[in-house]
């Protein structure tokens, strides 16, 4: 299964290398001798077309598995770590609240009246 996995990566790859090589000659192909040609187009497109390529292979060349970690009790360190970053979290999260009044029963008291002027309650835009 693994060489399967392998072979069509590969084979993704070589069509990605071809689809930009192919990219990069029809725009060579498009500039006319005669033509203004900003040197820097075409710079532009050829390293594109080279950083394209390189992604590509390094993604066909990853490994296909993938790691398990060697120690058995590095899955216990990660929940031991989890559980007090939760810990911790949720305390940062009780005193931010406390200090934001967010647990206090009392309605903030808001004062107002209602007025006449009906410029003050127009809506804008219309």
């Amino acid at each position: 299964m693994n060489r399967r996995k392998a072979r069509w990566r590969i084979a993704v790859a070589v069509l990605a290398v071809l689809a930009v090589v192919i990219a990069v000659v029809a725009v060579w192909r498009a500039l006319t001798p005669g033509a203004e040609v900003n040197l820097a187009d075409v710079v532009a497109v050829a390293l594109a077309g080279a950083m394209a390529v390189g992604a590509v292979v390094a993604w066909a060349r990853r490994p296909t598995t993938a790691s398990t970690p060697a120690d058995v009790n590095a899955h216990v360190d990660v929940d031991a770590a989890a559980q007090v970053l939760a810990s911790l979290v949720e305390q940062q999260w009780r005193t931010e609240a406390r200090h934001r009044l967010l647990d206090d029963p009392e309605p903030i008291p808001v004062h107002w009246q209602l007025i006449a002027d009906a410029a003050a309650t127009a809506r804008s835009g219309r």
